[in-house]
């Protein structure tokens, strides 16, 4: 069975993070380009985690982004084992 891309997970964890980070210097200092960098970044997390994290049994794109290995998730809709590679 095809395994789903570390790669992509942790480009998820890190687009979060710019997203929050960004939105608390937002708040703090509001500048146009850091409002850009919100919505871009916020777009490029939506974009991997419904595109790229996807179920490799029944194709659901809603996987939970992991950083290293911590447990067993099963895919919610089909039951299925999501596995990453590395």
């Amino acid at each position: 069975m095809r395994k789903m891309s570390r790669f992509w997970a942790r480009l998820c964890v890190i687009l979060v993070a710019v997203f929050c980070a960004g939105l608390l210097l937002t708040c703090l200092l509001p500048r146009p380009w850091m409002i850009a960098l919100d919505i871009l970044s916020l777009a490029g997390f939506l974009c991997v985690k419904f595109l790229a994290l996807r179920c490799p049994r029944c194709g659901w794109g809603g996987a939970v982004p992991q950083w290293s290995r911590s447990g067993t998730l099963h895919c919610p809709k089909c039951g299925g084992l999501l596995e990453y590679d590395r």
